[in-house]
């Protein structure tokens, strides 16, 4: 990795930088298909990493995905009234 262009970080730096711990994480207890655990164990083996840490990332992820098509879909439904309101006061 080059770093020539990077700028230089000196202790003023380090002195005010702030450490920002992720929140923790809530212990459960899941069952989950052998097949679906094989699959995280193996990928964690290939890529490092905590198989758990790749069913919580899978999970983030699908959950950010349906929480966006949802907003998306709210969007939509209040694009959908403000011209029903629109069309209404026209009249």
């Amino acid at each position: 990795m080059d770093l020539t262009d990077s700028p230089e970080m000196g202790t003023d730096f380090f002195r005010r930088a702030k450490v920002v711990l992720p929140a923790p994480k809530e212990r459960i207890t899941i069952r989950l298909d052998r097949e679906i655990v094989d699959y995280f164990r193996g990928r964690s083996e290939e890529e490092g990493g905590g198989y758990q840490s790749w069913i919580n990332a899978v999970l983030k992820r699908y959950v950010g995905s349906c929480l966006e098509s949802e907003r998306e879909r709210l969007k939509g439904k209040s694009r959908r009234r403000s011209k029903a309101k629109l069309k209404e006061r026209r009249i």
